[in-house]
């Protein structure tokens, strides 16, 4: 992990367990939309802004020009256990 990351908020956190239970859930990555449904919001920038925060820190890649493109890297899962086990 690039030495420049810091750990994901809380709410990032909630929205990388939003992003793994809709991927278990339907078989594909959930849209903004759905996060917005998922985390409470009634702004799509509110999900927008989590998933260009989770980009930069290495938890997360998606292609902006795509939909469904989430995927939540390595470095997501293990702080996604990690806050899940406390």
């Amino acid at each position: 992990m690039p030495a420049w990351t810091s750990d994901p908020t809380p709410r990032q956190l909630d929205c990388l367990r939003a992003i793994a239970e809709y991927e278990t859930e339907h078989g594909y990555s959930p849209t903004i939309r759905d996060l917005m449904s998922a985390l409470g919001v009634k702004s799509t920038s509110v999900p927008s802004h989590f998933l260009e925060q989770l980009g930069i820190k290495g938890y997360i890649k998606r292609d902006q020009k795509l939909f469904r493109t989430l995927v939540i890297l390595e470095a997501g899962r293990k702080a996604l256990e990690d806050y899940e086990s406390d």
